[in-house]
């Protein structure tokens, strides 16, 4: 197989990409009659338009039983309304949506956002998850869950991280996803009953700001359509870099 660059030359995530060389993250390669595709996480890039018989091979290597139990879920990515198709017809629970990735350079000053009252943004370190503060999993599930770091032993060592905190209970954080010096991307929630409160904001300016001390350049996707996520991307300084369809599929045991 070509290089990752040069096969999924079609999607904007270049960045995710790269990390795959960087270090042995779990991916999962498969090439067949027409096309190639990857397996990362709960993501799914797919090139070109494999046959029927090629598609079923693939299934078969990347997305057994197993997998799809374990995922419940993923996000295609292709070049092709052909390969599409296929996973159309292959998941009856296949939705088409489009997301957008947008990017932070350091061409404009990082924001100086901090948290409301009441709430506090803290570094993660090893301390911290060794703390008493509640809600801990709400953490370590997004970091082990991107396929990126291979404990929070790792993360902490080469990771970014921030958290917000209401009344010694993790409320929100602010992760490091699929480094590939010189560039991170951003994965990043807050609770419902604490949203629109500004948290994202505060915690992703200090992400920002660790960022820059690292020299990295800053990734954040989000569904197109979600507008809380990406006003507040815009609001920190970052820029559309582009949209593309994807498909959302829900495994239901077939």
């Amino acid at each position: 197989m070509a290089s990752l660059k040069e096969t999924f030359s079609f999607t904007p995530l270049q960045y995710m990409l790269a990390s795959v060389g960087e270090k042995p993250l779990p991916a999962k390669l498969w090439q067949g009659n027409g096309a190639n595709a990857m397996l990362l996480g709960h993501y799914i890039f797919i090139a070109g338009t494999p046959d029927k018989a090629a598609f079923g091979a693939m299934e078969r290597e990347l997305l057994p039983q197993s997998v799809r139990a374990e995922l419940g879920c993923a996000i295609v990515f292709y070049e092709s309304e052909g390969a599409a198709r296929l996973f159309k017809d292959r998941f009856e629970k296949t939705y088409g949506n489009e997301r957008s990735v947008y990017a932070y350079t350091g061409s404009r000053p990082i924001p100086a956002f901090e948290a409301p009252e009441g709430y506090e943004i803290v570094p993660v370190t090893r301390e911290f998850l060794h703390s008493e503060t509640e809600n801990l999993a709400m953490l370590t599930e997004e970091v082990l869950g991107t396929a990126t770091y291979a404990d929070m032993e790792d993360f902490c060592a080469n990771g970014i991280g921030f958290c917000a905190l209401y009344k010694d209970a993790l409320c929100g954080f602010c992760t490091s996803e699929y480094p590939s010096p010189p560039a991170v991307a951003v994965g990043i929630a807050v609770e419902e009953a604490h949203q629109r409160k500004g948290l994202a904001r505060a915690m992703a300016a200090r992400f920002l700001r660790e960022a820059a001390k690292r020299g990295y350049a800053v990734y954040w996707e989000c569904w197109k359509r979600n507008e809380p996520s990406y006003r507040t991307a815009l609001s920190c300084g970052f820029k559309k870099k582009a949209d593309y369809p994807v498909l959302f599929i829900e495994f239901d045991g077939r």
